[in-house]
């Protein structure tokens, strides 16, 4: 879905994460680039250094694997990061709301376990960036959150239900 050339992009390369103009995916597993970005931050009027690393990671969904693969890259992925892109194809579907509500259903169990245990890792979450890409409906006079705030209203909870987050992990 084009992960690979938004990472390469982001790092103003144009090569680099590998790409393909097919359906087949080309990132398999955890892939991160060696060489980090370096930037600096101002907070207030302090100006902090940062290092990025980029990750690159292999899709969801594969027919060629085990789907239990798929929770285990997502996890490790959130884990290791600070800010998660989430890259999808066209319109905002049903079906990217559930894995994403499976997704925030798996962290509020680990944070809560992790709370049990007095540790406080939800503040650590990466920040979650929806990339929607060859998105081309009319969306009128709505600016890109008013179309994803009614897409997330219309999700009805029953949508939910244990049986269909256990499809989607």
């Amino acid at each position: 879905s084009g992960k690979s050339f938004l990472l390469n992009q982001l790092l103003q390369r144009t090569q680099g994460f590998e790409v393909g103009g097919t359906t087949r995916a080309c990132t398999k597993g955890l892939w991160i680039w060696s060489a980090p970005l370096s930037l600096d931050f101002n907070v207030g009027e302090e100006s902090l250094p940062v290092d990025m690393y980029f990750l690159d990671c292999e899709g969801t969904n594969s027919l060629e694997r085990d789907p239990g693969l798929d929770s285990l890259l997502a996890t490790v992925s959130i884990f290791i990061s600070s800010i998660l892109l989430y890259n999808t194809v066209g319109a905002i579907e049903e079906k990217r709301l559930e894995e994403l509500a499976a997704l925030t259903l798996l962290i509020d169990r680990i944070a809560k376990k992790n709370s049990e245990l007095g540790f406080d890792i939800k503040r650590d979450f990466p920040q979650l960036f929806w990339v929607l890409r060859d998105f081309t409906l009319d969306l009128d006079t709505n600016t890109p959150q008013d179309y994803l705030d009614q897409c997330i209203s219309e999700v009805s909870p029953s949508a939910l239900d244990e049986a269909s987050l256990q499809e989607t992990r």
